[in-house]
């Protein structure tokens, strides 16, 4: 979404990704560099080889002004690493709370979080969903981050149909099946309300005993439908024959699925709440237990003329805080600023050190100039 509008602005877009060096090719009219086949290569020398090295080598083919990398990980590391090799600026974004927790919940291998620490304190610029990772950001790391927010689909409004009156409350749940996403809450939910729909959409990343246990208990539920992974551009069809979305994350950054829903009108039953948007524009409710997400469900459903205003609200609040245009415009002024301030610490180098030569006080040199810190 990102890369379409900065591309309409005359930005120059490139993606780096999973596949062989020799795999570059093209998508949407982006060119793509392979870096490397996630089977490839023997355990534990693999992340020096193919890894390391194949995303070191995609990354000098794809010859950015400015590195872009999002999701914590040991790849925020290795990007850092890599562009400060290179000359140019990294630029990190988080997507969840927990990547500004310092005790990095998520990351559980102490390669990961050193990896990721590395990078995160040499990014040139650090981007925040939300006041609340600013916030910690600024406590935990003693970074000033700027404040991004995630962009909204461009769904044909056309598809923002009402919802249906008198039929079973239809509600949907997005996501993976992880023990921080709490889909066994659905689980719960349908057993308590047999009389409601529920659709699950989405699968576990990897093998493990809680979402094999919470796919079989989700499958024996009758009134709930699990549809696994499903392509994007299916995804309008299913929001339309939802009422309601439901998150019962643990935490979250910005959740791309809220900007969906509420782009088509669907308001949002969630436990977590991105700087209180949802209570402060009435964009759905909140609950803190399955049983209280029920409740909020029902009172939104409950009064049909007060939840057509609520889908109202949803599809205006997308398009003025979250069109893919606001956002780039955003983007495209951040990354020009640190493309700008690394060009002027190359061009100031030769000055700084023709002054180095002079007696001048080390305090004055250590300052520098623009860019130089």
């Amino acid at each position: 979404r990102i890369a379409r509008a900065l591309r309409s602005r005359g930005v120059e877009v490139c993606f780096v990704a999973f596949g062989a060096g020799d795999a570059a090719g093209e998508i949407d009219g982006f060119e793509v560099f392979g870096a490397y086949r996630p089977e490839a290569g023997w355990p534990v020398v693999r992340f020096v080889h193919p890894r390391a090295s194949g995303l070191g080598r995609a990354m000098r083919r794809a010859a950015a002004d400015v590195y872009y990398q999002r999701c914590a990980g040991s790849e925020t590391g290795l990007v850092a690493w890599f562009a400060r090799r290179l000359g140019r600026p990294f630029v990190y974004a988080v997507a969840s709370d927990s990547d500004c927790d310092p005790a990095l919940p998520t990351l559980r291998a102490w390669r990961e979080r050193t990896l990721y620490r590395y990078g995160l304190r040499r990014a040139a610029a650090v981007v925040a969903q939300n006041t609340w990772q600013r916030t910690m950001l600024r406590e935990h790391w003693n970074i000033d981050a700027t404040l991004i927010r995630s962009c909204a689909p461009q769904f044909d409004p056309t598809d923002a149909t009402p919802r249906r009156s008198g039929q079973p409350p239809r509600l949907i749940w997005i996501g993976r099946l992880d023990p921080k996403k709490r889909p066994d809450w659905i689980v719960a939910m349908a057993r308590q309300r047999p009389d409601w729909r529920f659709e699950v959409v989405g699968d576990a990343n990897q093998r493990s005993t809680y979402a094999q246990k919470t796919r079989r208990e989700l499958e024996a539920c009758p009134n709930v439908i699990c549809r696994g992974v499903v392509a994007y551009d299916q995804m309008p069809r299913i929001y339309q024959q939802a009422d309601l979305l439901v998150c019962t994350s643990r935490w979250e950054g910005f959740p791309n699925t809220f900007l969906e829903a509420w782009a088509l009108g669907r308001p949002v039953v969630s436990t977590v709440d991105p700087d209180g948007l949802i209570l402060r524009h009435g964009l759905g409710r909140l609950g803190d237990s399955p049983q209280a997400l029920l409740d909020a469900a029902e009172t939104l459903l409950s009064d049909h003329a007060g939840y057509v205003q609520c889908a109202q609200r949803c599809r205006a609040y997308v398009r003025q805080a979250h069109a893919p245009q606001v956002i780039a415009a955003e983007y495209e002024q951040l990354f020009r600023r640190v493309a700008g301030c690394a060009a002027q610490a190359t061009a100031d180098r030769p000055a700084v050190a023709a002054q180095a030569e002079s007696p001048q006080p080390a305090g004055i040199l250590s300052r520098g100039g623009p860019g130089l810190l």
